[in-house]
């Protein structure tokens, strides 16, 4: 069960606590966590919530809900999801 497809990935240009992320349109087979929080990145203030794997429930990185800068809009609503957590499946495997 993926967690994201190659297709939906946006930038691998960003980074995560654990290291290089990826900013992606859409994840898959995640749960969301309830609450979300106030985090303070590079590029601005975020409201966020934790991303992780339905099946075994490790932590895969965030989902921005707010920004506060008009110029990080973009990113609400897209995952931010740590590379090292992720074996990524080949461009048009059929997932």
């Amino acid at each position: 069960s993926p967690i994201l497809k190659a297709d939906d990935i946006l930038s691998s240009s960003y980074r995560i606590m654990t290291g290089p992320g990826y900013l992606a349109s859409a994840a898959y087979n995640v749960n969301l966590s309830a609450e979300s929080h106030e985090a303070v990145y590079t590029s601005g203030q975020y409201t966020v919530r934790e991303v992780s794997c339905s099946r075994c429930s490790a932590r895969l990185g965030i989902v921005y809900t707010g920004a506060a800068s008009g110029a990080n809009q973009y990113k609400v609503g897209k995952f931010l999801l740590g590379q090292d957590q992720l074996l990524l499946p080949p461009s048009g495997a059929g997932y």
